[in-house]
């Protein structure tokens, strides 16, 4: 992105990435760190965090701990974020 477009379309870091994880959620409901990282949200944690706590998901999106087989064999230990139906038809928390 040139200086000039980002000076006249200013976006806070990572909110791209922050619509992106909300749009993925919607759409699948539920997915894990690993499986937002092959979507390419860099920093999942960090996009949910954002999504709770700056645009009012704080009570729509919950974090359920899963054990995945990672491809060395072992068992990893992942969060996965379930997105719960808005109960107020506005889309963020009620």
């Amino acid at each position: 992105m040139s200086q000039e477009v980002y000076l006249a379309n200013p976006i806070a870091p990572g909110a791209e990435q922050t619509l992106e994880t909300l749009f993925l959620l919607e759409t699948f409901g539920a997915l894990t760190t690993a499986e937002l990282q092959k979507f390419g949200i860099a920093a999942p944690q960090a996009r949910v965090h954002d999504l709770r706590h700056k645009h009012g998901f704080l009570e729509r999106i919950k974090t359920e701990m899963v054990m995945v087989p990672h491809h060395d064999g072992k068992i990893h230990r992942l969060g996965r974020y379930v997105l719960v139906a808005a109960t107020d038809g506005l889309g963020g928390a009620a």
